[in-house]
């Protein structure tokens, strides 16, 4: 900005001189009008404010102190000290704007433009160009100057939207990130909250299988020995599938002693028959499926629960 900014102010027409100062017929203004020609600007500035304590047609007066404020702020390196005289030029020069006379009242215009320019404030320079052009439309210097401002305007407007457009990626940018580093926070959190449920359903899983192993309702009269119910159940229950075409000539010589025993172990009766058995084999397996549907729906409800959790936790990306 610095260098262009340098080279266009190369390009403006000069500053009014000394031979467009505003001219009366006053020692004060006359000294001073000698030493801005000269270069004295300090001795011209003193000159002038002596003729402004005491002259009624003040403006032409604010014109010349102006302009030499000006030339002591182009003389120096831009600073603080610079941007200082510089405010006080553009003060004069506006005060200088309210002349009677049109052509102090567009030289005023004319410089204040200038002043304006050099501090890149370039919408307002072009408007004092403007009203320096009503003022005298044969103004070939404010026309030229006019078209310098606007052209730096518009260049101004285009890199202050770059700045603008590289300031809302970069918020973009930063945005989007912690969108994903929340994301990717919460899709940990949901997975830490699933292992954590998995790991409490696989330390139930032992718990579940010592129940199926233990016998919910023993039967304290069943025989222990499973090898004697065997045996009981092949002894009571009929063949399943009995000769269809019996042999219609028997062995003639059957077993000498074919009379059941009359006199059974007592013990066998005692025993539970089969049929009573296979019913508590049945409610057993019941009992067992119950338990083992509780246990599902418990981790169901769970599992659900986990998922609940997660799906509040998590937050929507807009892509």
């Amino acid at each position: 900005m610095s260098g262009r900014f340098a080279v266009v102010l190369a390009l403006l027409l000069p500053l009014l001189g000394g031979w467009d100062l505003f001219r009366a017929p006053d020692d004060d203004v006359a000294r001073g009008n000698d030493a801005y020609e000269a270069g004295d600007y300090e001795s011209a500035l003193a000159a002038y404010q002596q003729a402004l304590g005491y002259r009624k047609d003040a403006a032409g007066v604010h014109f010349n102190i102006g302009a030499a404020l000006y030339e002591r702020a182009r003389a120096m390196q831009p600073g603080e000290e610079r941007d200082a005289l510089l405010d006080q030029a553009q003060q004069e020069f506006r005060r200088a704007t309210d002349s009677d006379d049109q052509h102090v009242k567009s030289s005023a215009q004319y410089n204040l433009g200038n002043t304006l320019f050099q501090r890149q404030q370039y919408g307002e320079a072009i408007e004092a160009y403007k009203q320096a052009l009503r003022a005298n439309p044969q103004r070939a210097d404010a026309r030229y100057n006019l078209e310098l401002a606007l052209r730096q305007k518009k260049l101004q407007e285009q890199e202050e939207e770059q700045q603008q457009q590289g300031q809302d990626q970069q918020q973009d940018q930063q945005q989007d990130q912690q969108q994903d580093q929340q994301q990717d926070q919460q899709q940990q959190q949901g997975q830490q909250d699933q292992d954590q449920d998995q790991d409490q359903d696989r330390d139930r899983d032992p718990d579940r299988d010592q129940d199926r192993d233990r016998d919910p309702d023993p039967d304290p009269d069943r025989d222990p020995d499973p090898e004697s119910g065997s045996e009981s159940d092949s002894q009571s229950d009929p063949d399943p599938d009995p000769d269809p075409d019996p042999d219609p000539d028997p062995d003639p010589d059957p077993d000498p002693d074919p009379d059941p025993d009359p006199d059974p172990d007592p013990d066998s009766q005692s025993k539970p028959s089969s049929a009573n058995r296979f019913e508590d084999a049945s409610d057993r397996d019941k009992k067992l499926d119950e338990l083992e549907r509780q246990s599902k729906q418990v981790r169901l409800d769970r599992m659900k629960d986990a998922a609940r959790r997660w799906v509040r936790r998590r937050t929507n990306k807009d892509w």
